[in-house]
């Protein structure tokens, strides 16, 4: 799998947000760093197909995601900054739902639901409602919500704000072991957060990447 953004740009009104983008990535985790404000949400907006470039091109193994539609977002798993829940669903529910409007048929996502929740440690869990839940529990749930799909590219955008040291490091020993086969994208503003399992660091500061640093 091959993701490459070329010469990227976004703009909101007269704020140019994103100044000439050019990444490539394969499989494995590739960190995005930055403060706030940086751009880092707006980049991975795009990735996820969630907004349109001003200017420049994405690419999935060497075609315009463009010209891909449907395709190209049934490869893609997303976790954002912010996750909402209705008051009254269930861990349970809540991915179901999120199945359902996957497309993936019922059967399939009992099965997905049950292996992912296992994965992530929630299966004790899913009859709770979510917004009883801890912080670390919702990340993790956002994490089996992005991966229903078993998507080729998952895009992760602060996934450890608000968690504490412990729940980061089980984070990201679940995102590790999820990206052998696959591309992960983490963007976030703590270092630690990637640096032991990142094979590529990509540091963004007023809307451009400065050279990309190389891990593993």
């Amino acid at each position: 799998m091959q993701l490459h953004m070329e010469n990227i740009y976004k703009s909101f009104r007269d704020k140019e947000v994103l100044k000439g983008i050019s990444v490539r990535m394969e499989n494995g985790v590739y960190g995005l760093l930055g403060p706030n404000g940086a751009g880092k949400t707006t980049m991975i907006r795009i990735l996820a197909d969630i907004l349109q470039p001003s200017k420049g091109q994405v690419f999935i193994n060497g075609q315009d995601k463009n010209t891909c539609g449907d395709d190209y977002r049934a490869k893609i798993g997303y976790l954002p900054q912010e996750m909402n829940f209705y008051p009254d669903f269930s861990g349970w529910d809540y991915l179901r739902y999120i199945a359902a409007l996957k497309g993936i048929p019922a059967g399939e996502a009992r099965v997905r639901i049950i292996e992912l929740t296992n994965s992530v440690g929630l299966t004790g869990d899913l009859r709770r409602r979510c917004i009883h839940y801890s912080g670390g529990m919702k990340r993790r749930l956002g994490i089996a919500q992005a991966l229903l799909n078993d998507p080729q590219i998952l895009i992760l955008d602060e996934p450890t704000a608000g968690l504490d040291p412990q729940e980061r490091i089980k984070f990201r020993n679940i995102i590790s072991a999820f990206s052998k086969d696959r591309i992960v994208l983490l963007s976030t503003h703590i270092v630690s957060d990637v640096d032991s399992i990142a094979r590529e660091i990509m540091m963004m500061e007023y809307g451009v990447i400065k050279k990309p640093r190389t891990v593993n």
